[in-house]
């Protein structure tokens, strides 16, 4: 399974992640978007848990970096991956290192 929190929360409802997700033949039976908070909670939670910092702009659009993480069953951060280009062997090393 795995989860993706949407950094926009205000413009991506369930609705508009489900078509996006549709788009992209997601299996919803594994991959969960995450929404339904505000973007303070999202910004909050990224730094606090990632290191991560999201910055609003004035377009309605949200920078923020461009990576992935894999997450331990306690909790923790295994390892981050760089999602433009990913190493998909190091990937599945490390996914199955965790089972």
């Amino acid at each position: 399974m795995y989860s993706s929190f949407t950094v926009n929360p205000q413009r991506d409802t369930p609705s508009v992640l489900t078509k996006y997700g549709q788009k992209y033949h997601d299996d919803f039976r594994v991959h969960h978007y995450l929404t339904g908070y505000d973007f303070s909670e999202i910004q909050n939670f990224a730094s606090k848990n990632f290191n991560l910092h999201l910055m609003q702009m004035g377009n309605n659009d949200i920078m923020h970096g461009r990576s992935f993480y894999l997450i331990n069953r306690e909790g923790q951060i295994q390892n981050e991956y760089d999602c433009v280009t990913p190493n998909f062997d190091q990937i599945i090393r490390d996914v199955k290192a965790l089972q």
